[in-house]
């Protein structure tokens, strides 16, 4: 691979990463305000029938953060048993069936 396309991927990626930890923050400290304004702003950019697609959106979100939380417990469950019974997770994954 070019280095210089390593160094723009490089580049790329750490400004994605600086940037989503501010976005979060953000919207954590704006979100009573963000709640009001995001559906009038949603209202007047695409008419009245948006709000069912924020509605369903939001939830849909909602939704996919549950179902990431709830993987990762129980992976963790998992190699937590794993790790109890003598064995790491990691090496049986890594070994050979």
């Amino acid at each position: 691979m070019d280095q210089e396309l390593v160094g723009v991927q490089l580049i790329r990626r750490l400004s994605t990463f600086g940037i989503h930890p501010i976005d979060t923050v953000f919207v954590y400290l704006n979100r009573d305000a963000l709640r009001t304004d995001v559906p009038r702003v949603s209202r007047g950019l695409f008419g009245p029938s948006v709000e069912g697609l924020l509605t369903r959106g939001a939830e849909a979100i909602r939704a996919t953060v549950n179902g990431i939380v709830l993987v990762a417990v129980a992976e963790g469950r998992r190699h937590d048993r794993s790790i109890r019974r003598g064995g790491s997770a990691l090496t049986r994954f890594c070994s050979e069936p």
